[in-house]
């Protein structure tokens, strides 16, 4: 069971960190300019909307949400959204309502699976380091066709972020960890609603150098929450 930030086993009383809740503890400094352009764009909405000055001052007052954070909230309803008819396919469920543009970016995920002949592993797999204390849900595991493990996570953003690979690598550690050593690498797969997908973010096999960034994340996060870990129960 996972609330969002942590995760709870079955028989085991400690709590797993989502990779995500600690993952970001790391700063995003580039992400200043860009809310204050979604702030200026909710400024300009408004006047669109013929708001006063008086009622656009009224509407910034603290208690209002920044524009920044309407559009993260938008664009994670969307991201869901395709999110869930991906998993309900590869799960052979039944997809979920979608509107036209939904619609138009799934079929567009959906020929590029077509294409890439993959036997699937796993669906919305949900992962856990026991030593370490964190974990995940992945968004898939999969056998390509050079006959490599490979761990898939969706991104319905058109940019790449390095944390992108982070979390991917921390799955792959997760799945190591459980002792799954066929693990050969992850590939980040960008769907954008504007843009073709964008699947050329392959990733190496987690090792040593590439999982200390993740490593350090989850030391500075539990140092900054107060969260130790217990290794043993």
């Amino acid at each position: 069971m996972s609330d969002g930030r942590f995760y709870d086993f079955p028989g085991d009383p400690r709590k797993y960190v989502s990779v995500t809740t600690f993952l970001g503890i790391i700063g995003k400094p580039f992400l200043q300019p860009w809310s204050a352009k979604m702030e200026r764009e909710l400024i300009r909405l408004l006047a669109e909307q013929g708001k006063s000055l008086q009622e656009i001052l009224e509407y910034l007052e603290p208690k209002q949400p920044y524009g920044y954070q309407l559009y993260t909230q938008e664009t994670s309803e969307w991201g869901n959204i395709i999110h869930k008819a991906i998993d309900y396919t590869l799960k052979d469920l039944k997809l979920p309502k979608m509107t036209k543009a939904q619609r138009k970016v799934y079929d567009k995920w959906k020929e590029w699976w077509g294409a890439q002949k993959f036997n699937l592993i796993g669906a919305e797999q949900i992962v856990k380091h026991v030593g370490l204390g964190y974990a995940g849900t992945m968004d898939a595991a999969v056998v390509n066709t050079a006959g490599e493990l490979v761990v898939l996570d969706w991104k319905t953003g058109k940019n790449h972020y390095w944390d992108h690979e982070l979390q991917n690598y921390a799955y792959q550690l997760a799945l190591i960890d459980s002792g799954d050593d066929r693990i050969n690498g992850g590939l980040l797969v960008y769907i954008p609603r504007d843009k073709e997908i964008d699947d050329s973010h392959k990733l190496a096999r987690v090792n040593g150098e590439l999982i200390a960034p993740v490593l350090a994340a989850l030391a500075l996060w539990r140092a900054a929450n107060k969260k130790p870990w217990k290794e043993t129960i």
